[in-house]
């Protein structure tokens, strides 16, 4: 099953990259991958 999850911006497990592939340091409101997976940050 694949999907998109919330996730809590203070979550420190791993770096955020945007759909393009870059590290994003400092996430605000919008789509990320995130350990491997796609998440929502609000």
């Amino acid at each position: 099953m694949t999907g998109v999850n919330e996730l809590n911006v203070n979550e420190p497990d791993g770096p955020y990259f945007d759909l393009l592939g870059r590290l994003v340091k400092d996430p605000t409101p919008g789509i990320y991958i995130h350990n491997g997976r796609k998440v929502i940050v609000r």
